[in-house]
């Protein structure tokens, strides 16, 4: 797939900008306002891998070769796919190496922020992957003279090299070193100059200075003339381009333009549509036409021009020399698809009744687009494992009602299972919550109008989303639009999902730990019944949310079908009174409780005045099966798990639900036991490290009876 992209004076984009795509994710957003952007990722690929006119962006005025524009994806790819030689193999790892490397100390000091960020989320991506050591991480492009390079990358991976790999000749080695070494300080160029522009203010009279400017020019000349780079030796290498046509010859972009009518993209010849297919039209006719068919074909024209001429007497039919004389096979696969394939046209099939997609609205042609394209993928996903599959849709939610938005991005999200990457546009946010793992990156541009990039991770949608309003307010800088959105469009997807004709369920609960006990213990819920599980950030944030449903439920009751079940934990602070949830059957918010005198958990109204100690979720898991996961982490954290001894466990009866909170001898206040539940603060990630862990050792379906009262609002 494709993790990043730097793009170079590229339509909008002045400047060098690294926009990342995904963190190994399949299904990856491009979110964004009209005109920031969106569109031109999606056309630069098409540029980069179908050779498509440059669609250079218009300040761009400079003319030397150190401004070219570029397009440089950075891939992830498994190296079983990539078929390489030996000598093919050593460039690529030490590509990948410097990559992964970290190392910001061979980025260009003008654009190392940028750089720096386009590191940080290869390190993220890495971190994502089951086993990154099964991949290579590469990034190398095209400038728009269609030469190769490595954008900001040039030093950093160029250091990686050796000089001998390319030159034997001692001679020459020690000129490409001396070169080398001058590379390395282009980037200290404009630094040195302005440095050496105060010394000159200070020490040197004018005409020093003009002695000086003479001389660096004279050894700018003379650097130009010496023997090329390492950086070009390796970017025009053999074996270089040997690799970048084996990476291209591996993806499969299949580019679906605002501007692409439905009736195009279902032609039979429509090279988006034959690689959907599998196969290409000229494929298919080349396995019953033949030569020797073509052959007799213009053999038997010949002799009827020749019949014709000797007829004529003074008049004779003849080709001029420089036009084509006979037919080729290609230009027999042009006459049948004119004739044949070209008078046929797709139906949709309506309750019996075939429609011809010319007739149906702007918006059914859209989903007929995705369906067919999600269908042909579907089909052919067994023969694509050898290559990567990247299906790319600018704006799908185009021309359709804002009810029939919500179906289609599930569509995308479904269809992205089917090939290994989809990148999509859309300046709708209602899918944010509505789909349970992926990426997207929020587009906009600051008061400078420099593009700005907020990667969120849509498994801990709301989560993010909050720490980027946090980070940006710092800063003034994260775009208004999707602080007012994406309340609003959450609420928005979450009612017009619960009203249509398949409705969507919802879980709202606070954080993705949350998330991974209730998906797992409520799969036959998700499987069956569209349940959603949305964790949203916290209990204000669960709070708010659920102040805004309650007036939808209100105005909405009778159309909306689904039901929404919220889920928080019980904090010291006073509640303050929320709207009662009675009036809406399908609308219900509960805080978890640990009642001291049933010895049990409980699932209270968020406005319950009984008394507890704060509870969180970790309070109120299974005893037996909550020890037993902290043992395993005992190895990694011995210091803080310390007192995690048999003697400190609560006696628990077989069969005996005993809430986590319980779950040892010692008083809540003791040292012992606020050193051991510390372990649950030692990282950011640490809660849901030990949900996933906790999942795998629940032997029984009660091992949370409380579970049991969420199922049963969904199910009656």
């Amino acid at each position: 797939m494709i993790i990043g992209i730097f793009l170079r004076h590229i339509k909008t984009y002045k400047g060098i900008n690294f926009i990342p795509i995904s963190d190994s994710s399949s299904f990856c957003g491009l979110v964004g306002e009209n005109g920031v952007g969106k569109s031109t990722i999606l056309e630069s690929l098409d540029t980069f891998f179908h050779h498509k006119d440059w669609n250079i962006n218009i300040e761009h005025v400079a003319k030397t070769d150190a401004n070219t524009p570029y397009i440089i994806p950075i891939f992830l790819i498994e190296k079983k796919k990539l078929k390489l030689n030996t000598e093919e193999i050593i460039y690529v790892e030490k590509i990948d190496k410097a990559l992964r490397s970290n190392d910001p100390s061979g980025l260009p000091k003008k654009t190392r922020d940028i750089g720096v960020r386009a590191l940080e989320h290869i390190q993220n991506v890495l971190q994502n992957l089951e086993n990154p050591d099964e991949y290579y991480i590469i990034a190398i492009g095209i400038n728009k003279d269609n030469t190769k390079s490595f954008g900001l990358f040039k030093n950093t991976i160029t250091s990686h090299f050796n000089i001998a790999d390319f030159i034997k000749d001692s001679s020459q080695e020690k000129i490409l070193e001396e070169n080398l070494t001058d590379e390395a300080e282009e980037d200290l160029t404009d630094e040195s100059e302005e440095d050496l522009t105060d010394e000159s203010e200070e020490d040197l009279t004018d005409e020093a200075e003009e002695d000086l400017e003479d001389e660096a020019e004279e050894d700018l000349e003379d650097e130009a003339e010496e023997e090329t780079s390492i950086a070009t030796k390796i970017l025009t290498s053999l074996t270089i381009s040997k690799i970048f046509l084996k990476i291209i010859d591996l993806y499969n972009y299949i580019y679906i333009p605002k501007e692409l009518t439905a009736e195009e993209f279902t032609k039979l010849h429509n090279r988006e549509f034959e690689v959907l297919m599998g196969k290409t039209l000229n494929q298919t006719l080349d396995s019953f036409i033949d030569k020797n068919l073509v052959d007799s074909i213009n053999n038997k024209l010949d002799s009827l021009v020749s019949t014709i001429n000797e007829n004529l007497n003074f008049y004779t039919y003849k080709t001029p020399q420089t036009r084509q004389q006979k037919l080729r096979k290609t230009d027999v696969y042009k006459l049948i698809t004119d004739a044949y394939f070209g008078i046929r046209q797709i139906h949709q099939n309506f309750d019996g009744k075939l429609i011809p997609i010319t007739k149906l609205s702007s918006g059914e042609k859209q989903k007929a687009i995705l369906n067919i394209a999600s269908i042909l993928l579907e089909k052919n996903h067994p023969q694509n494992k050898d290559k990567y599959i990247i299906f790319a849709f600018d704006e799908p939610e185009s021309s359709l009602h804002i009810s029939a938005c919500f179906d289609i991005f599930q569509q995308l999200h479904k269809t992205s299972t089917f090939c290994n990457q989809l990148i999509f546009t859309t300046h709708w946010y209602g899918f944010l919550p509505a789909v349970i793992d992926g990426c997207t990156v929020i587009i906009s541009k600051d008061k400078k109008r420099e593009h700005l990039y907020d990667f969120v991770n849509l498994y801990k949608y709301r989560e993010e989303t909050k720490f980027l309003r946090e980070k940006s307010n710092r800063y003034q800088q994260f775009p208004s639009s999707i602080k007012l959105k994406s309340i609003n469009d959450l609420v928005q997807s979450i009612v017009c999902g619960s009203m249509s004709d398949k409705p969507f369920n919802w879980i709202i609960c606070e954080g993705s730990s949350e998330k991974i006990y209730l998906s797992f213990l409520l799969k036959e819920l998700i499987e069956k019944n569209n349940l959603r599980i949305l964790p949203v950030g916290g209990r204000d944030e669960v709070k708010q949310l659920y102040n805004h449903l309650s007036i939808a439920f209100k105005d909405f009751d009778a159309e909306i079908s689904g039901k929404v079940f919220l889920l928080c934990d019980t904090d010291n602070i006073s509640n303050s009174q929320l709207l009662n949830d009675n009036q809406h059957k399908k609308l219900m918010f509960r805080r978890l409780i640990n009642d001291s005198n049933s010895s049990t958990t409980k699932l209270v109204h968020i406005n319950d005045t009984t008394s507890s100690e704060p509870t969180e979720l970790e309070d109120v898991l299974n005893s037996k099966t909550f020890i037993n996961t902290l043992e395993s982490f005992k190895e990694i954290y011995p210091e803080i798990l310390i007192d995690l001894v048999e003697d400190n466990y609560s006696k628990i009866e077989d069969n005996q639900y005993l809430p986590s909170a319980w779950a040892f001898r010692l008083s809540p206040v003791s040292p012992q036991r606020k050193k051991i539940m510390s372990f649950f603060d030692v990282t950011p990630t640490i809660k849901s490290d030990f949900a996933n862990v906790y999942i795998k050792n629940i032997s029984s379906n009660d091992d949370l009876p409380w579970i049991q009262e969420i199922k049963d609002f969904f199910q009656s």
